[in-house]
């Protein structure tokens, strides 16, 4: 890519943290595990239960 581009001008990365979105939880519990999780359920969840 170098070769054919050039060198960057700069460089920038983005992470979008989903683990701490509690929407995106609650859509994926629905759709993935069948169950609906309170907002203290998803508190409590360790990261390992969020992926």
């Amino acid at each position: 890519m170098i070769r054919q581009l050039g060198i960057p001008t700069w460089f920038m990365s983005f992470s979008a943290a989903e683990t701490r979105w509690f929407h995106l939880l609650r859509i994926l519990g629905k759709t993935v595990h069948s169950k609906v999780y309170s907002d203290a359920q998803l508190l409590n969840m360790t990261w390992h239960e969020k992926i």
